[in-house]
């Protein structure tokens, strides 16, 4: 696990980052400090297609008690394995609704 801290505006953000055996993310969370504990703020979780590129990054936001889904990045691949989209998508109450298209 990685643990990255930044200092912004007087408060402390860190990272956590979970990896898999070869080092790729599978997810980090970041985590406000509020005088006394780290408290969760966002979640990013990845995943990959075979050759290791990602497909998504799904981004949740704490709530309290439970994480909540927020954003997310969907990436496209030709067969050759270069980027030729990038969606992102808005979670709206239950399912996700398309925000900007990039076409490579």
């Amino acid at each position: 696990m990685l643990i990255l801290f930044l200092i912004i505006h007087h408060y402390c953000l860190q990272y956590n980052y979970t990896n898999d055996g070869s080092g790729t993310v599978q997810d980090y969370i970041a985590q406000l400090w509020n005088g006394g504990v780290w408290d969760n703020s966002q979640r990013a979780t990845y995943t990959y297609n075979g050759g290791g590129d990602p497909l998504t990054i799904t981004f949740q936001n704490w709530n309290g008690s439970s994480w909540e889904n927020s954003s997310q990045y969907n990436y496209t691949y030709d067969g050759s394995g270069y980027l030729t989209n990038l969606l992102t998508t808005t979670w709206n109450v239950s399912a996700w609704e398309n925000n900007v298209q990039y076409n490579y």
